[in-house]
């Protein structure tokens, strides 16, 4: 799945327009079980976290064709701690080699100064 397709399915499911009312939220509660799961879990834990994660979608799986080992990719819904404004965000290709920290800190960073 693209980080395109992967947003639009989360954008539908936040709507309750990906098939159903009924059905989106049957898939959102699934994903909100996986809110714990996310790899933003250790960000939002620490003093000052803009958001906090109410679902996720992870996925893992190796990836020869781009020579990186194992390839993340994470969709999240977000909750922003000052004013609840909700936001949608998925990232691709982090693999085991690269550091997490800096990619929840940019979206720490839209997030808290997003309009």
């Amino acid at each position: 799945m693209t980080a395109l397709a992967m947003a639009s399915l989360l954008a539908h499911l936040h709507r309750g327009t990906l098939v159903d009312a009924a059905a989106s939220q049957r898939m959102r509660t699934i994903f909100e079980a996986g809110a714990p799961w996310t790899w933003l879990k250790d960000h939002t834990a620490t003093a000052g976290s803009s958001f906090e994660v109410t679902g996720c979608k992870i996925g893992e799986a190796s990836s020869g064709s781009a020579f990186v080992g194992t390839v993340f990719s994470e969709g999240a819904w977000l909750r922003r701690r000052s004013d609840a404004a909700e936001f949608v965000v998925v990232w691709q290709n982090a693999h085991l080699e690269l550091p997490f920290q800096p990619i929840a800190r940019v979206i720490d960073e839209v997030v808290r100064t997003w309009p």
